[in-house]
């Protein structure tokens, strides 16, 4: 009998590409993907709970991400769409939100709003809606003046906690922006938490002639042992 522990994905179909047998090899689990397509919020509670039933080592969550170029023009868009999703977790980009925009205008029942808004007039900002039922606690400790980041710890019953950073790094910026990337990763690293790094990084990762960015970027996951897990 193997002993490996076994971690279990669940979704919709945004995750049915995940690689899961390299997922597997370099984390030396058993890893199971199980996607349900089309599937709505009351769907999922029977959906998985056989795999609950089953106590896998480990559940990961569905999380979501979405560059809305301006969240107020999307907002009630965002509503619908998360009426009939199944996400724990939803990260925006470009919400173009500042001190004047108050939560009470984006609330989204059931979620809580998480947002550092942009850094500069031209644009950016960034969100996070946590399902209400999950115990979070934003790390502003990890944030970083230069980069449009923000870090939460999410804390699930009988789970190790795990950090979800969103990043917005607008399109054109300089290459020497991902040295603060860098930064960010080596405290993450620090932490001894497992973290996952998601949203906007306008960076062309499928191409095939590697520019300064993506040199950049794949040289910081080189270093960290990060991994992409949706391609």
């Amino acid at each position: 009998m193997s002993s490996a522990k076994t971690t279990v994905i669940l979704g919709d179909s945004i995750i049915q590409n995940l690689q899961v047998y390299e997922l597997g090899k370099e984390t030396n689990q058993r890893v199971v993907m199980k996607s349900f397509s089309g599937a709505m919020t009351q769907d999922m509670k029977s959906y998985i709970q056989p795999t609950i039933n089953n106590a896998p080592d480990k559940i990961c969550l569905h999380i979501g991400t979405n560059d809305v170029n301006k969240l107020s023009t999307h907002i009630d868009e965002i509503r619908i769409w998360l009426a009939d999703k199944c996400l724990d977790i939803l990260a925006i980009q470009e919400t173009k939100l500042d001190v004047s925009n108050n939560n009470s205008d984006f609330y989204i029942c059931g979620y809580e709003l998480i947002r550092r808004d942009k850094l500069s007039d031209s644009g950016g900002g960034i969100c996070s809606y946590i399902k209400s039922t999950i115990y979070l606690s934003v790390r502003t400790d990890l944030n970083i003046d230069e980069l449009e980041n923000l870090s939460i710890e999410i804390c699930k019953l009988n789970s190790r906690p795990f950090i979800v950073v969103n990043w917005y790094r607008p399109p054109n910026s300089p290459t020497g922006l991902f040295s603060h990337l860098e930064n960010l990763t080596a405290r993450l690293d620090l932490t001894n938490i497992e973290f996952f790094l998601l949203g906007d990084v306008n960076t062309d990762m499928a191409s095939t002639n590697y520019d300064n960015n993506v040199c950049q970027l794949t040289n910081i996951a080189d270093i960290y042992g990060l991994h992409q897990l949706i391609s």
